[in-house]
């Protein structure tokens, strides 16, 4: 069973400054605009690792990609975990999908385990895979938000991005829509 009806969305770079990246990519891909903006995680309850955690995250669009670049700026998430065990690089693959349950539940069913997941103030889901655990829990809670999934193949994640349906309103693409709105030619597709 494969995840039905994924959309390309972004390739996600941690890196250790997002100003020093943005400028450098910038000027070698020719983005004169990047889209930047800070958020925050709270920590998961059920990941004694994890914090609240801060971090600034930058959009741009070169050669009909959206490239997107995450630094943490305080605690402990995916992100951080990253950059101390790969350094700067590609940390995920962003896709859109209809329907994040299904998509979460059939990586899960081709050897994907949860390993780190967070719910923010909005009830988005966010939930990172790794091969080989158990997800009921998780997955039922994964109406709308994104999961990572870690395929156990080198370092570079699948992260799916679910529609904004259920709970409460307003997910993250009307987040990306509403803070790119003024310059469309920018946004990530929505």
């Amino acid at each position: 069973m494969s995840a039905p009806g994924l959309q390309a969305f972004h390739i996600g770079i941690v890196v250790r400054s997002v100003d020093a990246t943005a400028n450098l990519y910038g000027r070698i891909l020719g983005i004169d605009k990047w889209r930047i903006t800070e958020a925050q995680h709270k920590k998961s309850p059920w990941n004694d690792w994890m914090t609240d955690s801060r971090f600034k995250v930058a959009y741009g669009r070169a050669a009909y990609q959206t490239i997107e670049l995450v630094e943490v700026l305080e605690g402990r998430q995916q992100y951080t975990r990253f950059l101390e065990e790969h350094g700067e690089g590609v940390q995920h693959i962003g896709f859109w999908c209809p329907d994040i349950q299904t998509a979460v539940s059939a990586a899960v069913a081709e050897g994907a385990e949860i390993v780190a997941a967070s719910i923010d103030e909005q009830q988005n889901a966010v939930v990172q895979l790794k091969p080989g655990s158990s997800t009921s829990d998780i997955v039922g809670a994964l109406d709308q938000g994104f999961a990572y999934l870690n395929l156990g193949m080198g370092s570079v994640q699948f992260e799916f991005l679910g529609p904004n349906s259920g709970r409460g309103g307003g997910g993250l693409r009307e987040w990306l829509a509403e803070r790119y709105k003024q310059d469309r030619s920018l946004a990530p597709v929505v």
